[in-house]
């Protein structure tokens, strides 16, 4: 894959901005949730996931990188991904929190937990080993549409190889950007699919 076109994909599809496309495509989905949230309600959780899961957390990967405890903000580093992922946890937690206080519905919090979970296994992992943070962001996504499609919209099987299609370009941009190896990308998106489907499964079978 020709450079400019890996970057460009692994920009649209960073991982920080899982969260935010995931309540768009949740709302675009043939369930109740299209007909019990106005579209100001969405466009708030629109507004609200995108500040604290991508604007707050960004804000604080720059600073950390002008205050050099990252050395760029692909984060290239495995030893120095520790601090803003500790950081990214903490405002996906306080969106998780958020999301409980204005009453929203469970399957939001659900989300929300697994893509903090999703972020806290990396953390760990990362300890040891450098994991693909885009295929644990975009195999989130995959893990969030396949549960509600088992569970409430079945009718979203496009939906599903859309977001795969998608997944196999992002891997293929990250291991052409000699960004991660081969393992690193399945693992990632194995990760981050098991991470956010099991908060799902469990809120809409329980």
């Amino acid at each position: 894959m020709e450079k400019k076109i890996a970057r460009l994909i692994s920009y649209l599809f960073h991982p920080l901005l899982m969260p935010t496309y995931g309540i768009f495509l949740v709302f675009q989905l043939n369930t109740y949730l299209t007909f019990q949230y106005t579209p100001h309600a969405r466009r708030f959780f629109y507004l609200l996931i995108f500040t604290f899961t991508f604007l707050a957390p960004l804000l604080i990967a720059l600073y950390l990188l002008r205050q050099n405890y990252i050395s760029s903000l692909h984060i290239p580093n495995r030893k120095e991904r520790w601090l803003p992922f500790l950081f990214t946890t903490m405002f996906y937690l306080f969106t998780y929190y958020l999301l409980n206080e204005i009453n929203a519905a469970s399957i939001f919090d659900a989300m929300i937990f697994g893509a903090a979970l999703s972020v806290i296994v990396a953390l760990i992992i990362t300890f040891f080993w450098k994991i693909s943070i885009h295929m644990v962001g975009i195999g989130g996504l995959v893990g969030i549409i396949y549960a509600l499609t088992q569970f409430m919209a079945p009718d979203a099987h496009l939906f599903i190889a859309g977001l795969l299609l998608i997944a196999g370009l992002v891997g293929i941009s990250r291991v052409s950007l000699h960004a991660h190896s081969l393992n690193q990308v399945i693992a990632g998106f194995v990760t981050g699919a098991i991470c956010t489907y099991f908060p799902l499964w469990i809120d809409l079978t329980y």
